[in-house]
């Protein structure tokens, strides 16, 4: 976010297009890089004994980063001989290149969440998003660069970025390779690769639809809410840095006593990123005035349609946790195998013929059948107390709100729309603080 305010004045709304399609190749880096096996530091953290921790690092960084320089290198090659888009290649050896290098974070980020070291967190995402804030101004806004200038800030903080992850692991890692160790991992993090291929590959091919069948404008706009979104997305990643922890602790602990302990917490997390996106929402229309002067009711709604579809696939992890729990990660793709068959048929069909309306109705339709078969799941093979009906009002909250607020988007009593706006958040968190919202 941060980045986006220092650099949007300097950039088109074509250029923000480029960017969201250049983003396609970022999704299939994130698809593939480290093939999920960090996600063993994630679920056995607390398992391992003191001293054999380092060993694992070890092993878990060897397959993480080395699988990592290999299929960039595929993608890089198949990128270069096989053009999708009438993009330089320049630009997308820039992207990939910058994906890679923030993919050497996956296993220093996992070893900080499970640490429970919330300091180190702090400062670690503190730097990393300083340094790439200010490179970025000065190749996109003193130097005059654009696209290409953004795309060499994300280098440049992604060199910065390896050099401090390099500095981090050196001391908590032994590069001993484990047979044993491997096992494990591929017992428990390679059936995760399917899921995450699937889930990544339908963000990928619903860019290629919007990049080959939509205006360079409607993919600005999309980049737009991404970029808008960022606060939901930082902030449900902040909040993992503790609710991952504690619902694996919680776990290895009594069961049956912990899981309305369990219940409660995600509940607890679920609110906070609510209210988060509750007042984007709110007061989006004023957010984006300020940022893109100009811009039209119509875009606005579009940008904020898109936000709540963010939301809503953020916030599944918090009533879907069981999969991960019950180590049935073998099932963890059937919600994204849902998700890319939808895609495929009606979503597709309601892109090309329907342009905006169809794209409403085509993410709105995948994320909520995806987001059931997730909790149904995850209730099966891990029997947690999980009150849907409270997520689904709120969900419904943030839609009714996104039609609503633009009743008076050009109205000249814009001061006291403020006001009641406010006064709705207000009310809004002192009902979820006091628990009386259900």
């Amino acid at each position: 976010m941060i980045i986006s305010i220092f650099t949007w004045k300097y950039l088109n709304i074509n250029d923000f297009g480029t960017l969201s399609i250049l983003e396609f190749y970022s999704l299939i880096c994130v698809s593939l890089f480290g093939i999920s096996s960090e996600q063993l530091i994630v679920r056995d953290y607390y398992k391992w004994r003191d001293r054999v921790k380092k060993y694992y690092v070890g092993n878990v960084l060897l397959i993480n980063w080395g699988s990592s320089i290999i299929l960039f290198s595929i993608i890089a090659y198949l990128s270069y001989s096989f053009p999708v888009f009438s993009i330089p290649f320049n630009l997308i050896f820039l992207n990939l290149l910058g994906a890679l290098l923030q993919s050497t974070s996956l296993v220093p980020f996992s070893l900080i969440r499970f640490r429970s070291n919330v300091k180190e967190y702090i400062i670690y995402m503190f730097f990393s998003s300083v340094f790439r804030a200010i490179v970025s101004y000065i190749f996109v806004a003193i130097l005059n660069q654009g696209v290409y200038g953004l795309l060499i800030a994300q280098v440049y903080a992604g060199v910065a970025l390896l050099i401090g992850n390099v500095i981090y692991l050196l001391p908590k890692t032994k590069f001993i390779i484990s047979k044993r160790i491997l096992n494990e991992i591929r017992k428990f993090c390679y059936p995760l690769i399917p899921s995450t291929i699937l889930a990544n590959f339908s963000s990928v091919v619903f860019r290629f639809i919007l990049g080959k069948y939509s205006t360079l404008e409607i993919n600005g706009y999309y980049n737009i809410a991404n970029k808008l979104s960022s606060p939901i997305t930082s902030l449900h990643t902040a909040l993992k840095v503790t609710y991952v922890p504690s619902i694996v602790s919680l776990d290895s602990e009594n069961l049956e006593n912990n899981k309305e302990k369990i219940a409660n917490l995600s509940k607890k997390y679920f609110n906070i990123l609510f209210l988060v996106t509750l007042l984007i929402v709110l007061f989006l229309t004023e957010l984006v005035k300020f940022l893109l002067p100009g811009i039209d009711v119509a875009s606005v709604k579009v940008i904020s349609f898109f936000i709540v579809i963010i939301y809503i696939t953020t916030c599944q992890l918090y009533f879907s946790f069981g999969i991960f729990l019950s180590r049935k990660t073998k099932y963890q793709f059937l919600p994204n195998l849902f998700n890319v068959t939808l895609l495929f048929f009606p979503g597709i069909y309601l892109i090309i013929n329907y342009d905006t309306l169809g794209i409403y109705f085509e993410e709105l339709l995948r994320v909520l059948v995806s987001s059931a078969m997730a909790y149904y799941l995850s209730i099966k093979f891990y029997k947690l107390k999980s009150n849907i009906f409270y997520y689904l009002i709120a969900i419904l909250l943030l839609m009714l709100v996104t039609q609503v607020n633009f009743s008076f988007f050009n109205k000249s009593y814009i001061y006291l729309i403020f006001l009641v706006k406010s006064a709705l958040f207000i009310y809004t968190t002192f009902l979820f603080i006091n628990k009386k919202f259900i």
